[in-house]
């Protein structure tokens, strides 16, 4: 498989060695999972022919809350899993944490057979102390293909703790089946709010009441990504009202860290803004953990730490350098009097960094440890972000990160191709992206490395054969080139006619565009560009072009042009430029006309006549 056809992580995955040098404990599995229908699932969930793209499905997540018998709260979770090769190794790995101030008990986890269903292996989790924080790890190796994964776990919660959560309903792979359960002691306030807005079942138990939220076929956080993705999720608690999540931001940005090491702070040997640009470059650059979606932990005093916890030491961190930094947080919605109160809702932390005496950059700028930390440049995927934290007097204050503009954001194929007398094109092709589609495309792996995150199919889904893989960075800017190896075209007969077939550069995050419902968002403004230059094979007698094309609205401008050059070269442009991010409905009816004028403009062959036959 080449080497853009691969997904790349940044994951950290401990080795046998290291995990010798860590306390190993085996934990021993109980035989209390909650109950699952596997043959049902094989049955009516849906497979690969339904998610061809997809790596792996989410059949069944399951998380539920109830008082524990001797006080406390018991919360369980279910995860059955449909995967196949090319899985990101995230989903093969789980860091399990204990919860602050309680315990863990792991229940099941073990590997099925899709085709048969029989169950081929239990795995046995290695229980682990890291930086003072017990971890629960459980490594999937050695699977059929493809096959289905079962984990479940308990954790057991203090008793002094308010039932409040955040549980996500939207993960990174398709999640056919969420289920969330909550037992409400009777006489205890509640508070719940969900996204999108679902009504959940109540019914009586014994001593409380049961909510239940339910829903099915939801897709990935990670598709169509052009388009405004809201997290799912529902959140539910015992306190609520906005000045209280304010006070929960202030006691998570006031927590105890641990003391930096020297290698963090080196960069300040030579300055301020040199020792800030290096503390983050340091922390971005460390191994990153993922814990399960409702994975809450203290901050353990060594890595490797989440992106969340990254900005948590980043913020203390400089503050003990003397900086004023502002810890802000993305929220599912909007705070208010009736926003329950969880820790859950603090998951994905944004840094500010003010400017500073000395410093070159004179606006703040934010990160978020998603993307790499550049000094004085916000990261393009918070653009547009608005952001929330609490305020010097106690009250929680907001900020709309600016939105970047559609030019800061471009993409652009550069096709320089030969066409040979049998229809068969070679040559190279330059793929350029700046801002948001930079992040989006790729990802940095540190020491300058640059790897491509979708496969090229993604981007031209008729691309047959590719070598030379390259990749430059420059600017901000990242291009990744490759040789084509001879795309054939159509022949006519007798050798007079012929079609030139190029790649299609027509990006699926800009088709998926057109699915779904109106009015509707762009995750960012952006800028969309083609240039085609076809070197003709001597003997051309004629090349039919199309006519130039151009379409403008207040938002959307399409325009597309071809030229001959004396029959020796043909130069093929196309251009899309989205300059906001509402669209509206006659907004949107612009934008699906542009999406379809480009994609006529990518995959129309380019008829050639030959003279003589030849």
């Amino acid at each position: 498989m080449s080497l853009g056809m691969k997904l790349f992580s940044r994951r950290l995955f401990f080795s046998g060695a290291v995990l010798g040098i860590l306390l190993l404990l085996p934990t021993v599995v109980g035989a209390e999972a909650p109950g699952y229908d596997l043959p049902q699932m094989r049955r009516v969930n849906p497979d690969f022919s339904t998610y061809p793209d997809a790596r792996g499905i989410v059949w069944l997540k399951r998380i539920a809350y109830e008082p524990a018998s001797a006080g406390g709260l018991l919360r369980t979770h279910l995860w059955v899993l449909l995967g196949r090769s090319g899985l990101d190794p995230r989903w093969l790995n789980w860091e399990i944490p204990e919860p602050p101030g309680g315990t863990t008990r792991m229940l099941e986890a073990s590997v099925h057979a899709f085709d048969s269903g029989r169950k081929v292996a239990d795995v046995a989790p290695i229980e682990r102390v890291q930086g003072g924080v017990t971890m629960h790890s459980v490594r999937f190796g050695e699977l059929p293909e493809p096959f289905v994964l079962v984990l479940s776990w308990q954790d057991e919660l203090p008793s002094g703790l308010s039932l409040e959560d955040m549980v996500r309903t939207r993960e990174d792979l398709p999640l056919w089946e969420s289920v969330v359960e909550v037992v409400v002691p009777d006489g205890r306030p509640f508070f719940h709010r969900s996204l999108p807005d679902v009504r959940p079942e109540v019914r009586k138990d014994a001593g409380g009441s049961r909510y239940v939220w339910r829903a099915l076929n939801t897709p990935s956080s990670l598709s169509g990504r052009l388009r405004a993705v809201s997290g799912g999720g529902v959140a539910f608690g015992m306190r609520h009202g906005a000045e209280a999540v304010a006070r929960m931001m202030r006691h998570r940005a006031s927590a105890a860290v641990p003391s930096a090491p020297p290698a963090a702070l080196e960069g300040f040997r030579k300055g301020t803004e040199a020792g800030t640009s290096a503390l983050l470059s340091w922390l971005y650059g460390q191994p990153e953990a993922v814990l399960p979606s409702e994975g809450l932990r203290d901050l353990p005093s060594e890595g490797p730490w989440t992106r969340e916890e990254k900005l948590l030491l980043a913020h203390a961190w400089l503050r003990e350098r003397g900086l004023s930094p502002l810890l802000h947080w993305r929220l599912p919605f909007e705070p208010d009097g009736d926003t329950p109160v969880s820790p859950g809702l603090l998951r994905e932390a944004v840094l500010e960094i003010p400017p500073f005496k000395g410093s070159k950059f004179k606006e703040s700028f934010f990160c978020d440890m998603e993307d790499a930390p550049r000094i004085g440049r916000t990261s393009p995927l918070l653009m547009g972000e608005r952001v929330f934290r609490a305020a010097e007097d106690g009250r929680m204050a907001s900020r709309k990160i600016p939105e970047s503009k559609a030019a800061e954001n471009r993409l652009r194929a550069l096709l320089d191709l030969r066409l040979a007398p049998d229809g068969a094109l070679s040559g190279r092709v330059r793929l350029q992206a700046r801002g948001t589609w930079r992040s989006m495309l790729f990802r940095d792996e540190g020491a300058g490395e640059v790897h491509l995150r979708h496969p090229l199919s993604l981007l031209f889904p008729n691309i047959k054969g590719y070598r030379d893989l390259r990749f430059r960075e420059s600017r901000g800017e990242t291009e990744l080139s490759f040789e084509l190896g001879g795309m054939s075209g159509i022949l006519g007969m007798q050798g007079k006619n012929l079609l030139a077939i190029p790649p299609a550069f027509v990006p699926e995050a800009l088709t998926s565009l057109t699915d779904g419902p109106v009015p509707f968002d762009l995750a960012f403004p952006f800028l969309l560009e083609q240039r085609l230059t076809l070197l003709l094979p001597q003997g051309t007698a004629k090349v039919i072009l199309s006519a130039d094309s151009e379409r403008a609205s207040r938002k959307v401008h399409y325009s597309d042009s071809c030229k001959l050059t004396k029959l020796k070269k043909l130069t093929a442009e196309a251009r899309i430029q989205v300059s906001a991010t509402r669209m509206a409905e006659d907004d949107a009816s612009a934008l699906k006309a542009a999406v379809e004028f480009w994609r006529n403009f990518s995959t129309r062959p380019v008829p050639v006549q030959m003279r003589n036959g030849k």
